[in-house]
């Protein structure tokens, strides 16, 4: 009101994520190496090991995501090809039904959605 042309904050927290699933393959996982024959201190050993099972971990993940998405776009693919199926077949039907009424000198109704009325 008294800042005009001012944005409206935007909001940090409750956002949707365009794609969870993007997230294993976002998160950045550090590469560490070591020259060989320098003393490691044990916490640079234990950080080596954890990002090494990280890796390991992500590796997994993204694999197991890659299936589930390859799985989906197939399903999808199957469900929309009988779809495409039916709907064409619907309309050969109407389109012979039309035909039929031409040749015989009817008339055609075309299909109209059910209605009830209930009292």
């Amino acid at each position: 009101f008294w800042l005009k042309g001012a944005k409206e904050p935007t909001r940090l927290f409750g956002q949707r994520i365009a794609n969870p699933g993007a997230m294993a393959e976002r998160y950045l996982i550090t590469k560490d190496t070591v020259a060989e024959g320098a003393v490691v201190p044990e916490a640079v050993k234990m950080k080596l090991e954890r990002n090494a099972a990280l890796a390991e971990e992500k590796q997994k993940a993204v694999a197991a995501k890659s299936k589930l998405r390859a799985e989906q776009r197939s399903a999808l693919k199957m469900r929309t090809l009988k779809y495409d199926k039916e709907y064409a077949e619907h309309q050969r039907k109407l389109i012979a039904l039309r035909r039929k009424a031409k040749i015989e000198g009817n008339f055609f109704v075309e299909p109209e959605a059910k209605l009830l009325f209930v009292i």
